[in-house]
């Protein structure tokens, strides 16, 4: 039984696929065989909704943090920048784990394949908890250079800023291994992965925002929890039996041949992603001289609508 995977909601499109049994439904694709057009619309559609997923998450939290007025939009909007930084780090350990990955199993080398996954994600791990420490020790110091004029602002970017770089690492981890999965083949599993995360968010911010009366802090807390939820999930999928790319404890180490390797091909799209978020960072700055809290969180709001639009 063939199920066409095109119009129904994530939620119940993860439920079907419970329900007929997952072997069935999902066969992974064979990049190496069949007819190239129709490979690629089968790995890229479900590769394009999870992109449109991860840009979601900011978009979601804008619309409730919204409620709240444009203090807060300011705040989120200037902690994000950071987390868009991070992007660029992520980048480095994402692409060239996913390259390699791919040529290895191209290759129809299985053992080479693990190894380049398993030292991305040690790789990706090692820059997270770097990044979380940075932005956790100095948090106070980079929220200061944009020049807030409101401290109850600050504070509230502060503590954003805290929650969301500080656990950084389940959200590192999401970017890897999904790229990790699209090079063997497999762009279902991060789909329904970041959906059931998404679907998360939407529940929880305005539980933790209004029912909780936490504010921007709720918002923070419920990104948070929804990125560990979908890592956990694509590491239990990681570590089945489903999946071509089986992690093991014995293959979890940084090997020094594999991570030059990563390094090499993820250095562009590192320097991209710096370069972006460098150039954001610069223009929230002059927003902020020129127009106060206000012109950075109208920044924020069309900054959210774009990177979903992208």
């Amino acid at each position: 039984m063939l199920i066409k995977e095109k119009a129904l909601p994530s939620f119940f499109y993860i439920l079907l696929i419970e329900w007929i049994g997952r072997e069935k439904y999902m066969k992974k694709l064979n990049l190496l065989e069949g007819r190239i057009v129709p490979l690629l619309i089968k790995l890229t559609l479900p590769i394009i909704g999870t992109s449109f997923l991860e840009m979601a998450y900011a978009l979601i939290d804008m619309l409730w943090i919204g409620k709240l007025g444009a203090s807060s939009i300011a705040a989120v909007g200037v902690a994000g920048m950071f987390s868009w930084l991070s992007q660029g780090l992520a980048m480095i350990a994402t692409q060239g784990g996913q390259v390699k990955t791919g040529h290895s199993l191209g290759a129809g080398n299985q053992e080479a394949a693990t190894d380049y996954a398993s030292s991305a994600i040690q790789l990706g791990i090692i820059f997270a908890l770097l990044f979380s420490f940075c932005t956790v020790v100095f948090s106070s110091f980079f929220i200061g250079l944009f020049g807030l004029s409101s401290q109850a602002t600050i504070n509230q970017a502060i503590n954003y800023l805290r929650i969301t770089c500080g656990l950084i690492i389940f959200n590192f981890l999401n970017i890897i291994m999904t790229g990790i999965l699209n090079a063997s083949g497999d762009s279902q599993t991060p789909f329904q992965c970041n959906s059931v995360g998404l679907l998360l968010n939407i529940i929880l911010d305005p539980f933790f925002i209004f029912v909780c009366d936490l504010g921007v802090v709720g918002a923070a807390l419920a990104t948070v929890l929804s990125q560990f939820v979908s890592a956990l999930w694509t590491i239990h999928f990681l570590r089945s039996d489903q999946t071509i790319l089986k992690l093991k404890k014995e293959c979890m180490y940084l090997n020094p041949y594999y991570v030059k390797r990563i390094f090499s091909l993820g250095t562009a799209g590192f320097m991209m992603g710096i370069t972006n978020s460098i150039v954001s960072i610069v223009c929230n700055s002059t927003l902020q001289l020129y127009g106060g809290d206000l012109y950075i969180a109208i920044m924020t709001i069309i900054n959210s609508i774009r990177e979903v639009v992208q």
